[in-house]
């Protein structure tokens, strides 16, 4: 059945690809936009929403802003409130052609990371939560950590080593299912205030496609 429905969207979009850009040829625009502010969230980090984000900028050619990076300055110090909310609202008016934040949504030592990330949804065109089982996140999040300290892939602003290995495998198990409860009540609370149709949820093993 999946493959199946697959197929009949390629078809689709071999399709319209035509009619998009006989639209634009004639009005300017595209009779189907992509969305130019993209709010990517999981539950807690590690789940893929880095690996998506950049997939979706590339393609679009938005700005991606890591929330890491404005999150904390050299050998993982912590900004301040003020400050996180200064350099990610910097990133966001200097991304004219549109941008891609992610993010987790909760973090209990850094309070203001909800209201800067309600704000950032509230201004989105599309936001998608990767709802994914603990294993996958764990896994996911310890195959980063040491492809990350044997430099096997870019780092950010702060650089984790191997003894940050076992700290975050230890900080995902621990904090996983208070963190996703967290998240699961805000989307119902949204969801039953508003019933937008910008959310997207992703549940394993579902996957979001950039198109």
């Amino acid at each position: 059945m999946v493959f199946l429905l697959r197929m009949l969207y390629n078809i689709g979009q071999i399709l319209f690809t035509p009619i998009n850009i006989m639209w634009y040829s004639c009005f300017g625009k595209l009779l189907i936009c992509p969305p130019k502010k993209v709010v990517i969230i999981d539950t807690l980090g590690g789940s893929g929403k880095s690996t998506l984000a950049k997939e979706i900028s590339k393609r679009y050619g938005h700005n991606y802003i890591e929330n890491d990076d404005c999150k904390y300055g050299e050998n993982w110090v912590r900004f301040s409130d003020d400050e996180y909310e200064k350099n990610i609202n910097e990133k966001v008016a200097l991304s004219d052609n549109g941008w891609v934040v992610a993010s987790t949504y909760h973090d209990p030592r850094l309070p203001k990371q909800r209201e800067v990330i309600n704000s950032l949804i509230e201004q989105a065109d599309l936001v998608i939560w990767q709802d994914y089982p603990l294993l996958i996140v764990l896994w996911r999040k310890l195959f980063r950590s040491f492809k990350r300290a044997i430099g096997a892939v870019e780092q950010g602003t702060s650089v984790e080593k191997f003894s940050n290995v076992v700290a975050m495998a230890k900080k995902t198990y621990n904090q996983f299912h208070d963190r996703r409860l967290i998240l699961d009540l805000e989307w119902k609370r949204v969801e039953m205030n508003t019933r937008p149709t910008k959310f997207s949820r992703l549940l394993w093993p579902f996957y979001y496609e950039v198109n």
